[in-house]
């Protein structure tokens, strides 16, 4: 398991389950002046692979998009346990 690092590190998308949505919004700015306003604050559980195997990400404080893909910052994730087991 995984668990999200902090703030401005990604948005969620359709493929990720909110567990509780916050009252507050925020807008989101990228590159080629592409905006998206007011998208809700929610944390959150997300099905992520990485280099070893699938893991699940929970992320807290994040922009919900809610169309395709969740993408977060890779840097901003840490994990939860000390050991991780292969299955």
């Amino acid at each position: 398991m995984l668990v999200d690092g902090g703030a401005d590190s990604g948005t969620l998308g359709n493929d990720a389950k909110v567990v509780f949505k916050r009252n507050k919004t925020v807008d989101v700015a990228g590159i080629c002046n592409d905006k998206v306003t007011a998208l809700p604050m929610v944390n959150a559980t997300a099905e992520a692979v990485t280099d070893k195997t699938p893991v699940i990400l929970i992320v807290r404080h994040c922009a919900h998009h809610g169309d395709n893909h969740t993408l977060h910052a890779a840097g901003k994730i840490k994990c939860l346990t000390t050991r991780c087991r292969m299955h």
